[in-house]
């Protein structure tokens, strides 16, 4: 660089010509805030040059900013040229305060940082500890019901597991945050997992109550009747049983298993808890409510069924349905034998029918078709006076009916007097022995009247006899009595008639 004044070069980082003394004034190409630093650069030049000439310091005392005149831009002479050694003392009297104060920098940073890990130590420490108490059974308890309250189940469930399995709690803070997890499981969809838990805890403690109440919450909901009977049924304790036995729908018990059968099954159906109403059907269909309700035993004849019955307990629960099929086919029952066979006759004979062994007989004598509630066959029948036409059936003890067995007789005979001569000659006798009071057929301390009927003929060895029935009228309506008179066609002798062990008739003098 040349002075400007007297042209000399100026040696490089020389601020004063070696020839003039003139300061140089250099502006160079930097930011603007550079100004501030050459401020202070003058600053320690002036005072550097001041000490060496032995003037004192005239800076400002500690604390306060003595202000620095404003140096123009302009290029200021300094009065006494100044020798190379004073620029080279003030030199090294800038370097040492520049050096100072570097070493007073460092020194406010040291603490500065000393300060900062002090700060971060303490904070570290206040984080560990309040980080330690948010990791406990009871903050965890308290976020897992926060997120309950705002149905984030999932979350929820994360918090009481946790909770759980923290060291130091006891068994009951164990159970407590499982059921909570449980519960949460639940609302989150999850059954299974909840049920896993809930019957995990009742294991190791079936007094536990809670867990019997959110299992029936969640078999309820699933309409599992099954899990429910088996849950409450397995309970323990005879209280919680108690509480809970209304959850209880047992299905019914059948008395007879389905199958094939030969015969008639009457089957029995029964509430095993003695109080559940019992619906059924017998086509398969899913019985209820409005099914018919089971009071007395279900008869199955010939045929097939598939019988579907279900309890309802008084709490309003269902059983499981119960169906069993059943197939009634019955062996053909064979129609009776009766002689004689059919036909004119001039004598009587006694009608008689036979059937296989364990049926019974039942016939008509109007025409119409025998069943159950026909007459019994209990023994030789005296053959009708005139026309008669007789069917006959045989019944197994299932009432399965054979086929209908038709028999006609034509019964015409010599006799010395007819049957209504019979009847008059039996009241004659009835009267006269007191047993009635007139042949109106009054009797002593009777009300009504008797009637007889003289219909039929019965061979009895080498006798015929008339064979006249007694019924007694009351009130329009008139009752067989059983008694059975028979009057001896040749010697007109009156006889009792009742049956022997055969069925057949036996014959006793009347006096």
């Amino acid at each position: 660089m040349i002075c400007p004044d007297c042209k000399q070069e100026i040696p490089e980082g020389k601020l004063y010509c070696p020839g003039c003394g003139k300061a140089i004034q250099i502006v160079p190409d930097f930011e603007p805030n550079i100004e501030d630093r050459l401020e202070l650069s003058k600053r320690d030049i002036q005072v550097a040059m001041k000490q060496d000439a032995g003037e004192p310091d005239a800076a400002a005392p500690e604390g306060e900013t003595k202000e620095i005149p404003e140096v123009s831009q302009e290029t200021k002479e300094i009065p006494d040229p100044v020798s190379e050694m004073q620029q080279k003392s003030a030199m090294d009297n800038i370097a040492l305060r520049q050096k100072m104060r570097s070493r007073k920098k460092i020194g406010t940073a040291f603490k500065l940082i000393t300060a900062l890990v002090l700060v971060a130590t303490v904070f570290s420490v206040i984080l560990a500890l309040r980080l330690s108490k948010d990791d406990s059974y009871e903050a965890h308890m308290k976020r897992a019901v926060e997120h309950m309250t705002f149905d984030e189940f999932t979350q929820a469930v994360d918090e009481y597991l946790t909770a759980a399995s923290k060291e130091g709690i006891g068994p009951e803070e164990i159970e407590n945050a499982k059921i909570g997890a449980a519960n949460a499981y639940y609302h989150a969809g999850e059954s299974e997992k909840a049920k896993e838990i809930l019957n995990g805890i009742l294991e190791k403690d079936p007094k536990n109550r809670i867990c019997y109440e959110q299992l029936l919450q969640i078999y309820e909901s699933e309409e599992d009747i099954i899990a429910i009977n088996e849950l409450i049924s397995s309970c323990p304790v005879s209280e919680i049983y108690e509480e809970y036995r209304d959850y209880i729908a047992m299905p019914p018990d059948f008395s007879t298993l389905g199958g094939e059968y030969a015969e008639e099954v009457e089957l029995k159906l029964t509430a095993l808890d003695g109080v559940s109403d019992i619906y059924y059907t017998i086509d398969g269909t899913i019985p209820d409510e409005s099914s018919k309700k089971y009071e007395e035993p279900i008869i199955m004849t010939e045929g097939s069924y598939i019988i579907s019955a279900v309890c309802i307990n008084k709490k309003g629960f269902k059983s499981a349905v119960i169906s069993e099929e059943y197939t009634v086919t019955h062996e053909a029952v064979n129609p009776p034998v009766v002689e004689p066979k059919e036909g004119r006759k001039t004598a009587p004979v006694n009608i008689r029918a036979k059937a296989d062994e364990g049926l019974e007989i039942y016939y008509t004598t109007d025409g119409s078709d025998p069943t159950l509630e026909s007459k019994r066959y209990e023994g030789e029948i005296p053959m009708p006076l005139g026309e008669s036409t007789f069917n006959f059936v045989a019944a197994d003890g299932n009432g399965n009916l054979s086929e209908k067995l038709s028999v006609s007789y034509d019964l015409q005979m010599m006799a010395a007097f007819s049957p209504a001569d019979g009847i008059n000659y039996l009241l004659a006798n009835l009267v006269s022995t007191g047993k009635l009071l007139d042949v109106e057929g009054h009797a002593p301390g009777v009300k009504g009247n008797y009637r007889y009927e003289c219909d039929s003929c019965c061979m009895s060895g080498s006798r015929i006899y008339y064979m006249i029935y007694e019924f007694l009228e009351n009130d329009g309506t008139a009752e067989e009595t059983g008694n059975v008179y028979a009057l001896d066609f040749a010697t007109l002798e009156l006889y009792r008639a009742e049956r022997d062990n055969d069925g057949n008739f036996a014959f006793e003098m009347f006096y």
